[in-house]
């Protein structure tokens, strides 16, 4: 088991997902510098320009930011996989080199870790956005050379204890459904799998599971089983939608955005979203 326990004192435990930095539908800071290497071999600085998803998503990153630090002195964050795009799916990216798409997710970190974040860890997503695991790797040295005094990690798949309260907290996993009357059915089915594989080997069952992938928040499902109570919880993601997106998701006209909050005491877990909706459909008067 990880243990991010220290001592009893209010914790917050922010989990975000799918940031999918290099492409030109995911986020993105709008300060961040890139080098660019011409044909005879000299370097040249060069910034990314915004598009307006970007544009929408970073100010609405910043303003989740701002709700969190303040409120807590102790605070962790946990991204839960697919921080890059990857090269695989070339469609729409704005740098196919995977250095750069470290830097860019580099720099869509930092504002945590400047604003006095002393944890955070990174969770391997999907091997086609990531090169295999390769880049959540690199994004955690390059921030871990910039704050040498923050605990940094990469975890596969992680089982935490914050205050007594634990998370298994992993980037794949079910969906919520693909109908609105049966949504949450899979996530239910696979959490109760999940606490009777655990009460099967003796052991305690999470409090929390947190899967994430499909860009779609699902709020919390509370399952009993055994005389166990567990909930599970699915993320949305800081990135837009793109042709292949409408595609695997049947033209899905909702896309919501956001992060997830747990605050921790002594004696009781807090759930809170930090989402907001948009409606991707074009809409006029013929």
């Amino acid at each position: 088991m990880n243990i991010l326990r220290r001592g009893s004192k209010t914790r917050l435990l922010v989990v975000l997902s799918d940031l999918h930095c290099g492409h030109r539908l995911g986020l993105l800071a709008p300060d961040t510098e890139l080098l660019e290497i011409d044909p005879e071999g000299d370097s040249d600085v060069w910034v990314p320009s915004l598009g307006p998803t970007q544009e929408y998503l970073w100010e609405l990153y910043q303003e989740h930011i701002g709700s969190i630090i303040g409120r807590c002195q102790d605070v962790t964050l946990i991204v839960n996989g697919d921080l890059t795009h990857g090269v695989k799916y070339r469609d729409a990216l704005f740098t196919e080199s995977i250095h750069d798409q470290c830097v860019v997710a580099e720099r869509c970190l930092t504002p945590w870790l400047d604003a006095g974040v002393k944890q955070l860890r990174i969770v391997r997503g999907t091997g086609s956005h990531t090169l295999e695991g390769s880049t959540e790797g690199m994004i955690a040295r390059l921030l871990a050379k910039s704050y040498p005094k923050a605990d940094i990690g990469i975890v596969g798949h992680g089982l935490f204890d914050v205050n007594g309260t634990t998370f298994d907290i992993a980037h794949h996993g079910p969906s919520k459904g693909i109908r609105e009357w049966t949504s949450g059915n899979q996530a239910r089915y696979y959490l109760r799998s999940l606490m009777l594989a655990e009460i099967g080997r003796d052991r305690r069952p999470p409090d929390w599971v947190v899967r994430s992938h499909f860009h779609s928040y699902m709020p919390p499902e509370r399952v009993n089983a055994a005389g166990r109570t567990s909930e599970i919880v699915l993320t949305p993601s800081y990135c837009g939608m793109n042709g292949h997106g409408r595609q695997i998701t049947r033209s899905q006209h909702v896309q919501t955005h956001g992060l997830i909050v747990f605050e921790i005491g002594a004696e009781r877990c807090r759930f809170e979203k930090m989402i907001k909706s948009l409606d991707l459909r074009s809409s006029e008067s013929l």
